[in-house]
């Protein structure tokens, strides 16, 4: 059986291909969705506002960015508020 020799260009394809075949494979094991529910959301928001209020010296943020979190807690204890109605 002949043995073919490859060229230095096709080796770098055939491993270019590999490594590329590879982080896909392991993005697409990475993409598994977890359901977080609206009160674990509410709960690590807090946690992030609380961390935001005194943060370590080396970390800044901006009240606009500050007003963002406590939007979105608002919407997650709106989203509690009408789920647990319509359960009444």
């Amino acid at each position: 059986m002949p043995v073919e020799e490859l060229t230095d260009d096709q080796i770098i394809e055939a491993i270019s291909q590999e490594i590329v075949t590879e982080i896909n494979d392991s993005e697409e094991e990475e993409e598994e969705v977890v359901v977080i529910s609206n009160t674990e959301a509410l709960d690590s928001i807090e946690k992030i506002i609380r961390y935001c209020k005194n943060p370590p010296d080396n970390f800044n943020i901006k009240l606009e960015e500050l007003r963002t979190f406590n939007s979105v807690k608002e919407k997650r204890k709106r989203l509690i508020r009408v789920s647990k109605s319509k359960l009444l």
